[in-house]
């Protein structure tokens, strides 16, 4: 994928209230939040790869998956 098809992508979703913060935490930025999705969508591997590549814990990649989804 191109990287401003990335941008549009992530500039069609941002919107969305799903990645509006409702509480006093702030969310990863939608960019990031996509970018996991989409790592994770073309990967046969397991999750746990994906979390120590990216620094960030199993529970979190299924949260911003089911956000983007």
């Amino acid at each position: 994928m191109f990287s401003h098809h990335f941008q549009q992508l992530a500039d069609l979703i941002r919107p969305h209230p799903v990645f509006s913060s409702q509480g006093m935490k702030l969310q990863a930025c939608v960019e990031f939040q996509l970018a996991i999705f989409l790592c994770q969508l073309g990967f046969t591997g397991n999750i746990f790869e994906h979390c120590s590549r990216f620094g960030i814990g199993e529970e979190t990649i299924i949260l911003y998956t089911k956000r983007v989804i």
